[in-house]
Order: structure tokens, then C-alpha cells, then sequence
């Protein structure tokens, strides 16, 4: 189970940094009573990497569980 979860958690964060890598910004429009406003995300220049390093890190560590963790 916790092997589960640290394999899910390092591929999720992974796929959240190439994603950050593949996109510059995105915007997003707030639907409120006063009207539409629009708001622009863009990622900082080491965010991808961070999150592509701490995922593929954590798939790794996920794997070297030791089998008593596993839950079999």
C-alpha cells in the first residue's frame, strides 16, 4: 500500500512538471456576479524541473521499499 502511494504521488508529480515544461502560461477566467476577469499563471523557470526531479526520485524510492512495507 505505502509502495502504492509513493509510485502514485512520483508519477502524478512528474506528469504535473512536464506539463509545467510543455506549457509557458495558462489563463483562466473567474465567473463572478461583477463579470468575467481573467487571470494569468505562469509557471517560474525551475519549477519544472524541481517537480520532474522530486517525481522521478520518488518512483525511484517507491521501488527500493523494502518488501515489508508492501503489505504482503
Amino acid at each position: 500500500m505505502l509502495r502504492a502511494l509513493f509510485l502514485g504521488l512520483g508519477i502524478f508529480t512528474l506528469f504535473i512538471g512536464l506539463e509545467c515544461l510543455a506549457v509557458d502560461s495558462a489563463t483562466i477566467m473567474n465567473l463572478s456576479d461583477t463579470g468575467p476577469t481573467l487571470v494569468t499563471v505562469a509557471p517560474a523557470e525551475w519549477l519544472p524541473w524541481s517537480l520532474i526531479s522530486f517525481g522521478a526520485i520518488t518512483i525511484l524510492y517507491s521501488f527500493t521499499l523494502p518488501q515489508k512495507f508492501s503489505g504482503g
